[in-house]
């Protein structure tokens, strides 16, 4: 076996232990936002990361297709297509999750503490570890070639 279709394989499966987890965390984040942006008073902020959890979500559901093998077929070609295009959205929406709604908010609560804060700092860095590593495994299986 060649070590490009090693790298794939081993891609693959590292993919298929996060991508699952990134996607139940990624529609728990949607309903949260979805529901943030309702309350609060229809919050712009809270509108995007839902929007881009959403989206998210259902990049990575292709994906998991995609890895499956469900979709590499003439008919659902222009499917594929549109999914190697987006593919870097979670990664880039982890990284996101990860620096900026988990780690700097953890940093802003050195000048006050509040529980919910921790507790929201901790779900973002968690919910962001698995779109980034599920995001990052992805990356890769945009660039394959489709057989026909």
């Amino acid at each position: 076996m060649n070590t490009s279709l090693n790298n794939t394989t081993s891609s693959n499966d590292t993919f298929m232990k996060y991508a699952p987890k990134a996607v139940a965390l990624l529609c728990l984040l949607t309903v949260i936002s979805a529901t943030s942006f309702l309350t609060r008073g229809w919050a712009l902020m809270d509108f995007n990361i839902a929007t881009l959890a959403a989206l998210s979500a259902l990049v990575l559901l292709l994906n998991i297709q995609l890895a499956r093998g469900e979709t590499i077929n003439p008919k659902k070609q222009l499917l594929t297509r549109i999914m190697h295009r987006c593919s870097y959205v979670p990664y880039l929406f982890g990284i996101y999750l990860f620096l900026f709604k988990g780690f700097w908010s953890l940093t802003v609560m050195v000048n006050s503490f509040s529980v919910m804060l921790a507790v929201m700092s901790l779900f973002y860095l968690i919910c962001g570890h698995f779109v980034v590593n599920a995001g990052f495994q992805s990356c890769p299986m945009a660039k394959l070639k489709v057989k026909r």
